[in-house]
């Protein structure tokens, strides 16, 4: 519920001044963790997380209008079909600003936080990536979990 919490104060709060991308870096990495660079988008980094289950990756899109991090959530060969899956948790999420969004091949569903604003406090995307990240590996679980024989 804290998530829930803190996603909707960042959507009740009034626009702070542009947070600088060198901002998010140093903030990841005060939390122990690398943000790259992606050498040919320039909007585009990425922050890998050692997970239980697996490794994660965190994509973070930040553009004029959006600050964006998205990570894989599950790929078809696990046992269960992404689209169904994708139907299932759009169903039974309530955070408004969490989506499911397949892969253009439908096979891979990813996990994304449209936080709805560049400006977004450094802490506060700590904060959500740190969230994003460990939702992940919990639903990771679950899924795998519920897609055993």
């Amino acid at each position: 519920m804290r998530g829930t919490a803190l996603l909707l104060a960042l959507l009740a709060a009034p626009p702070a001044a542009a947070a600088e991308t060198a901002d998010y870096t140093a903030a990841t990495e005060a939390a122990g963790l690398i943000m790259r660079q992606d050498a040919e988008i320039p909007d585009r980094w990425y922050v890998d997380f050692a997970g239980v289950e697996r490794d994660w990756r965190v994509t973070v899109y930040r553009t004029p209008e959006h600050l964006l991090l998205t990570t894989l959530l599950w790929e078809e060969p696990e046992g269960v079909p992404a689209e169904m899956l994708r139907w299932a948790l759009e169903r039974n999420f309530d955070l408004p600003l969490v989506k499911f969004g397949l892969d253009p091949t439908g096979t891979r569903l990813h996990l994304a936080l449209d936080l709805r604003t560049p400006d977004t406090p450094p802490a506060a995307y700590l904060e959500v990536l740190l969230l994003l990240a460990a939702t992940a590996e919990r639903e990771h679980a679950l899924l795998r979990a519920l897609a055993a024989p």
